[in-house]
């Protein structure tokens, strides 16, 4: 599966998506982790249901180049755009 993932204007190409089934063993943080065509990894985690989603974007040698947080909220806001553009046929970007 391809996927495009936007962060803070960077337009990356996702390679491969896998979600871990195991659960963290830190508090059982759920995550994400999305490897990018340019030797970036995304780890996207969220400690709690409908708490803030964490993500860090990982450089070639596995370290935090860059974090942020989205509100539970933004992130339903932007599946359902993405869902709607894409139910529309209209370009993402």
């Amino acid at each position: 599966m391809n996927v495009v993932v936007l962060i803070v204007g960077h337009v990356m190409h996702v390679k491969n998506v896998w979600m871990m089934n195991k659960i963290n063993l830190k508090g059982g943080v759920k995550m994400i982790n999305l490897n990018v065509n340019n030797n970036i990894n995304i780890e996207i985690s969220q400690e709690r249901a409908d708490g803030k989603i964490n993500v860090n974007v990982l450089d070639s040698n596995g370290e935090v180049d860059y974090f942020y947080e989205i509100s539970s909220g933004d992130m339903v806001m932007l599946l359902n755009y993405y869902q709607s553009q894409k139910d529309s046929s209209n370009e993402i970007f």
